[in-house]
């Protein structure tokens, strides 16, 4: 059987785009809580976020982050990710300096201060010394990283491309007549 060139040209562009479409990603989104003494914090941030630098070594700054606290309506404010050099950890503070949370810990990133990736996991033990915490060591965040979609158009020319192999095969078929 002779393969025509309507099916040839149907599967070489399935094959290209499914190749092409693992290079091609969405924006993935990280995403984080925070719990420590009875309170959950949660937030989200774009994986290619830009930051901003505080110091050569003193981690980032992140202006307008929207957090929400046990579920509640998200507050805007500034996140802060510290660097192992200065004591690691995060914090979250409104306004003049009143935070809602500020941690020591770990990292929770890898990279440079100016393009940081997060790291992804559970992270324990953190000492928590926000606005009227005692210290001890009780918090733990975590950090998740979704899968990023294909992008729209891949799934729309996949679409198209199976579509296509699907009439040519049914033009392949001879067709029976009723007797």
């Amino acid at each position: 059987m002779r393969i025509k060139f309507p099916l040839f040209a149907a599967i070489a562009f399935i094959c290209l785009d499914v190749i092409f479409a693992r290079q091609v990603r969405a924006d993935s989104v990280d995403s984080f809580v925070y719990q420590f003494g009875g309170n959950t914090f949660t937030w989200e941030l774009p994986s290619s976020r830009l930051v901003t630098p505080d110091n050569v070594s003193y981690g980032f700054t992140l202006p307008d982050v929207s957090v929400s606290e046990n579920g509640g309506p998200a507050t805007s404010g500034t996140l802060d990710f510290w660097s192992d050099s200065a004591g690691g950890g995060v914090d979250f503070y409104v306004g003049n300096f009143f935070y809602l949370f500020n941690t020591t810990g770990p990292q929770f990133y890898s990279g440079s201060d100016s393009s940081p990736t997060f790291l992804t996991g559970t992270f324990g033990s953190l000492t928590d010394y926000g606005d009227g915490f005692d210290g001890v060591p009780e918090g733990t965040l975590q950090i998740s990283a979704a899968v990023p979609e294909p992008p729209s158009l891949t799934l729309l020319w996949i679409g198209l491309g199976f579509a296509l192999v699907l009439y040519v095969a049914h033009r392949l078929v001879p067709s029976r007549s009723m007797v």
